[in-house]
């Protein structure tokens, strides 16, 4: 049940048949969608999940689900073909203009669908930082992100302030999906009705703004800010981009794409309201600021782990060749990986070494494995990243029967060569066995087996 007092509020945004409408479509079914992962290529989702995807007209790789059909426990879900995601979620990374071998920042990015979609455009010479300040959600982020396969990420787990003095003028774009009030998930979540209050708004807004002055400075001259909220509060949206424009000079609105402004509603192109009277989903704002071109402080070099270096970060000659030696060994000769640095104790591939102190970054590009008594024990992130380039690989299809064993943590038979595989559905990485004499031993995580 809506307060009294946000349906008052309410009625400042909206005119009285506005209102009735956003009222109406209240109380009708929130709409699902999904987006494909580019980061892993098999057999198009849209072969597999015939007849209940359509295309959403603002997000290239966004699709609605025209079913009730179950997806989570797809396997295709578990192998990161896709990720569920609200579809007005997916308006600000559609706004973006973000391109291959760009170096972009998803600032608050738990639970990591703006991190996946941002992934899917940056290229395999782009480099993504996605950052979460509460550490139970940075796990989940992390999570997420293995699944997916992404293999130019780094998450972090520290604050805005610490990453804009770190990392000055380091990005081309910068996405604040700020905490909000919620308002604009009220149908979706009505716990989050509980938790609002006339007051929340604007406690919310004044962390927005300090988020916002905090990392600014980590954007490069002629670089994009991407703002946006799920709520509609107008003191967290629309005012708190207007006194960033006001105390940041150097910032300006742009508009946003056409296919965006077709969906949503606003008093500029610059910033948009996503209704669920409007168009298909829950609310959405987003703002779209480009930072002048220049003079602004050098960029933080960017040190790449796949340049050879005289002595990889951590690792001993001796180590780094056990690992070299490993990638070689499960590898396909065409696949490309950076140099393996050492990371908390385990041999990683990162596709860059950010100068924040180690206990800041959660995780750093694809865990290769553990040095456990001179050999390597390989990490589940390892064969979700790099399986479609494994020499060994188990192809199943959703029907076999051995697919369902796996995801349930069994053994499961085949006809491979001894030595660490792939298991692969419809062409993309679910996860890693080790095949000895016609069995092959599971190794996918407990946490991520099916239960029952």
């Amino acid at each position: 049940m809506l307060s009294d007092a946000y349906l008052s509020r309410m009625k400042t945004e909206l005119s009285e048949r506005e209102l009735s409408l956003y009222l109406e479509a209240f109380e009708g079914t929130p709409t699902r969608a999904l987006h494909r992962n580019e980061a892993k290529r098999g057999v198009d989702i849209r072969e597999i999940l015939t007849n209940i995807l359509t295309p959403i007209p603002y997000a290239e790789d966004g699709f609605y689900i025209e079913s009730d059909e179950k997806l989570g426990n797809h396997p295709l879900h578990h192998a990161g073909a896709f990720y569920m995601q609200e579809p007005s979620a997916m308006m600000p990374i559609a706004s973006a203009r973000i391109t291959p071998g760009m170096r972009v920042l998803d600032l608050c990015a738990s639970p990591g669908g703006k991190s996946t979609q941002i992934a899917n455009r940056i290229g395999e010479r782009g480099l993504l930082v996605s950052n979460e300040i509460h550490p139970t959600r940075c796990a989940t982020l992390a999570g997420n992100i293995e699944r997916m396969g992404l293999r130019n990420t780094i998450v972090t787990n520290t604050d805005a302030k610490t990453l804009g003095e770190a990392l000055p003028s380091f990005f081309d774009v910068v996405v604040v999906d700020a905490p909000c009030s919620g308002e604009g998930m009220f149908r979706k979540m009505p716990e989050a009705i509980l938790e609002w209050s006339p007051e929340l708004p604007l406690v919310c807004a004044e962390r927005q703004r300090s988020i916002l002055d905090d990392i600014a400075p980590a954007l490069r001259s002629g670089g994009l800010l991407v703002y946006s909220t799920c709520t509609f509060s107008r003191e967290e949206n629309e005012d708190t981009v207007k006194h960033f424009l006001e105390t940041h000079p150097d910032f300006s609105l742009e508009a946003l794409p056409d296919a965006v402004l077709a969906a949503t509603v606003g008093e500029s192109d610059g910033m948009r309201r996503f209704y669920p009277h409007v168009s298909r989903g829950e609310g959405q704002f987003c703002a779209l600021l480009r930072r002048s071109e220049g003079e602004s402080e050098l960029a933080t070099p960017l040190k790449r782990g796949r340049e050879k270096e005289k002595s990889p970060l951590g690792l001993s000659p001796s180590e780094l060749k056990l690992v070299s030696d490993f990638l070689d060994e499960v590898l396909t000769p065409e696949a490309k990986h950076p140099t393996p640095i050492l990371f908390k104790g385990s041999a990683v591939l990162a596709p860059a070494v950010l100068p924040l102190p180690e206990r800041l970054i959660y995780s750093a590009g694809v865990t290769v494995g553990s040095i456990v008594k001179g050999r390597i024990v390989p990490h589940h992130a390892f064969f979700s990243a790099y399986g479609s380039d494994f020499r060994r690989r188990l192809e199943l299809s959703p029907d076999d029967a051995r697919l369902s064993a796996y995801l349930h943590g069994d053994t499961v038979s085949s006809e491979l060569p001894d030595g660490w595989a792939c298991i692969s559905v419809l062409g993309y990485p679910l996860g890693g066995v080790k095949v000895s004499s016609g069995t092959a031993k599971n190794h996918y995580p407990k946490g991520l087996r099916r239960k029952g």
